[in-house]
């Protein structure tokens, strides 16, 4: 009996040793996977709130500085133009490092809300850069004969058609903007960290682990509080008149090209109808 059970253990023994060694491998891997998912995770929130952060500041600066000029009778919108010397950190938003999140069916439409949101920050900070030099000029060709109290058309004569349409289309570009894209970081990030949130509940170790303390902490750190009172759109200074008609005028021209398509006969650009477009 002493032999046999001596036998047995020498089969076994190795056996059950190596399922052990495993298993603890298993999970010591998943721990490791996990750790750094939740590392990916917290690092792309808070890229997604650091944009958020900067378009808050951009929102606050726009309307603050084209607030205070009025217009008060048919002059052109490009007379509220003033240069925004803003500084934002180009972040890099790294997509490859969410890759696990393909693992869960049907967040495919997670990828296209961050990926939206990226392409409208680069969007809008590429026509801020625009606007403020042609706002710069502006205001150095003006200053040049200011003394001499020049009347708007010789203004616009000196500035030139070219540089005033331009203006005039970053202004009413910025406006909407201003007032139109809040939104999209607001669900970008909503929606991102609720996938990720849905992600990590998914693994089975998690479940395993829930009455253990590393598990009762949150995982996801990163969140998007609302804004300071005087960041908030309804304490920021309105629109003037003549540019708040003309950002409803070009959001309602928007609206009806997503619901009616493009004009009959419009070649399609890039994915865009050719022609002018109001930003």
């Amino acid at each position: 009996m002493s032999n046999t059970t001596n036998w047995l253990m020498l089969i076994v023994g190795p056996f059950v040793g190596a399922m052990l060694a495993f298993i603890s491998a298993m999970i010591l891997d998943e721990f490791r996977r996990q750790r750094e998912n939740l590392v990916s995770a917290n690092i792309a929130l808070f890229l997604i709130k650091n944009q958020y952060n900067d378009y808050l500041l951009f929102r606050k600066g726009f309307l603050e500085e084209i607030g205070r000029t009025q217009l008060v009778g048919d002059e052109p919108l490009w007379l509220l133009a003033r240069p925004m010397f803003l500084t934002f950190c180009d972040y890099k938003f790294e997509f490859k490092s969410l890759g696990f999140l393909f693992e869960q069916p049907g967040n495919s439409s997670v990828f296209e809300e961050v990926e939206l949101v990226q392409i409208r920050h680069r969007d809008l900070f590429a026509l801020l850069k625009l606007y403020t030099e042609n706002a710069v000029f502006l205001q150095s060709t003006v200053a040049k004969f200011i003394k001499s109290k020049p009347t708007l058309q010789e203004i616009e004569s000196e500035l030139g058609l070219e540089v005033t349409n331009k203006i005039q289309t970053f202004i009413i570009g910025l406006g909407i903007r201003a007032e139109n894209d809040e939104s999209a970081y607001l669900k970008a990030f909503s929606t991102l960290r609720d996938a990720l949130e849905d992600e990590l509940k998914s693994h089975w170790f998690i479940n395993f682990f829930k009455f253990t303390l590393w598990c009762r902490r949150k995982p996801i750190h990163v969140k998007l509080k609302d804004p300071l009172p005087h960041f908030r759109r309804a304490e920021l200074p309105a629109m003037p008149k003549q540019l708040a008609q003309a950002v409803a005028s070009a959001l309602l021209k928007q609206k009806g090209e997503k619901i009616n398509g493009p004009p009959e006969g419009a070649e399609l650009k890039g994915g865009f109808a050719a022609g002018p477009r109001a930003c």
